[in-house]
Formats: C-alpha cells, structure tokens, sequence
C-alpha cells in the first residue's frame, strides 16, 4: 500500500471509491488523494483523459467543424514557429519569478502558500504521473482551447479571439494564485498559434511551459535546502536569458513578422459579444469547454 498524497482530477466520492474497493482515501479539505499510488494514477489517466475526448467527440459531432478548420496543423510560418519554444521559456520564466516573489511576499507577512503540485513518492509513479501532465495533457487541452475554442471565436476577429480565449481559459483555472500566469501565457500561446497557423504551436508552447513549471517546483521540492534556491537560481537564469535573447533577436531580425492587427473588422464588441451569446455553435463549444475543465 502506499502512502501517497497529491492532488489530481480523479472523482472525490469516497463512498464510490470504498464501494469499488479502492485503496483510496479523499481529503476535501487538503484537495488530496492519500493510498496507492498505482491505483490514484489510475484514476487520474481516466478521468484526465476522458473529461477532454468526450466533450471534443461531441463538439466534431454536433457543431461539424471540419477537422482541418478546428485543429489547423500546417505551419504558414515557420520564422515564428522557430521562436516560438524560446519565447515560451521566457514567458514562463519572468511568470515562474513573479510567482517566487509572491511567495515571499506572502512568507513575509506570515502567510503560507499553497503548493500547485503534490508529487507521488513513488519514482515509477512520478514518472508516469509527469508523461500525464507535461505531454498527454497538454496536449489534449491545446485541442480544446486552441483548437476548437480560438478558431470558433476567429470570425470575430484574430485578436478578440485570442484575449477572450486566454480569459476564458485563466477564468475556468478557479485559481486566483495562478490567473495571471495562465493568462499572460495564453496570451503568448493563442499569438503564436494565429501567427503560425497551426495548434502544433500551442502543443509545443504548452508542454514546454509545464516542463518547466514541473521541472522548477521538483528542484525547489527535491533539492537540499543548501543547494536548492541556487540550483533554481541558476535554472530560471539560464531560461530567461535564453528567451531573452531569443526575444530581442525577433524584434530586431523579424519584426515585419512579429506584428498582429488587433484592430475590430465592422463589428463592435458589444456586437460581438452579442453574436456569441445567440450563435448555438459557439454556445455549445464554450459550454463544452468549460464544463470539461472545471468538472
């Protein structure tokens, strides 16, 4: 039996779970699972998956979207597409700093924060557990957000659809800890998706950007404290000056292609928002979405 006790999708009746026979024991309080460990990631693999290929079959099936219109593959871009994992890193590096300057903050006026991951102690589980939310994850949700959802709200205008997307995405997060990561990412993830043309992009930028929130939270978790801030240190240095550069390169090199007309077509906001709520296609995918992400 093991004696785990991270957090996960997995459903939190302990009732069902008991019933089941299941080695599992649900802390509504901690939002943790506690037992074995094989049997958590178990659950965890299911529902993670099935949550999102479900709603996505029924949105193919209901809205018939062509599949090359909901998830465009082929890169029109590939300048941008070259820049776009070392922008992530950045990205994710200057949100992975603020987030450190939050915690000190909040340790400076006696708060403790709450930790995003629980990790298994198993290492084979950890392992699995990290392919799950680095890869098989990430990529199943770019389908969804910047798959189905960006490219219904693109007849409304390119950069309407990315900053209601990012919205829509860092609202259904119920994380205020997490909001302006996930939405300045979102941000960078939705450009780079409309500007390359291809949600191979957004998978891309979104596992890069969990490989290195994983990463950093396993160095500060599993490093000695002697040793761990520097390691850190070092870690988050080497990715922000990497972006960095990358960043300025793109600027100065390519900036013809950098640029995005934001600007509205004939439609105002009010109007477009409007559209949305009566259009039964939009309705549905949104609706979709969102229930899948907050179930």
């Amino acid at each position: 039996i093991g004696t785990g006790d991270w957090s996960s999708d997995v459903c939190s009746s302990d009732l069902l779970l008991s019933m089941l026979g299941a080695d599992i024991y649900y802390d509504r309080y901690a939002k943790a699972f506690y037992g074995n460990e094989w049997l958590i990631l178990g659950f965890d693999t299911f529902f993670s998956i099935i949550k999102r290929i479900i709603p996505l079959a029924y949105v193919c099936r209901k809205m018939r979207m062509p599949v090359k219109v909901m998830v465009p593959t082929k890169i029109t871009n590939r300048t941008l597409f070259g820049y776009s994992i070392p922008i992530m890193l950045f990205t994710a590096g200057c949100c992975m700093a603020a987030s450190g300057l939050y915690g000190r903050i909040l340790r400076l006026m006696h708060i403790e924060k709450n930790k995003l991951f629980e990790m298994p102690d198993s290492k084979a589980v950890l392992v699995l557990f990290l392919i799950l939310h680095i890869i098989i994850i990430p990529i199943i949700s770019e389908i969804h957000t910047r798959g189905a959802l960006l490219q219904l709200l693109r007849q409304f205008g390119d950069g309407f659809a990315i900053v209601i997307t990012a919205l829509l995405t860092s609202l259904i997060t119920y994380n205020l800890s997490t909001f302006c990561y996930v939405f300045v990412s979102s941000l960078v993830i939705g450009y780079f998706t409309v500007r390359t043309g291809s949600v191979i992009t957004a998978v891309l930028m979104r596992i890069t950007m969990a490989a290195v929130s994983y990463g950093v939270f396993m160095i500060d978790e599993f490093a000695s404290e002697e040793n761990g801030g520097l390691i850190v240190m070092t870690v988050m240095f080497v990715i922000l000056a990497v972006g960095l550069v990358s960043f300025i390169k793109l600027l100065i090199e390519h900036s013809n292609n950098f640029s995005l007309n934001f600007k509205g077509r004939y439609l105002s906001f009010t109007d477009k928002c409007g559209i949305i709520v009566s259009s039964i296609p939009v309705v549905i995918g949104l609706t979709i979405i969102i229930i899948h992400t907050i179930i």
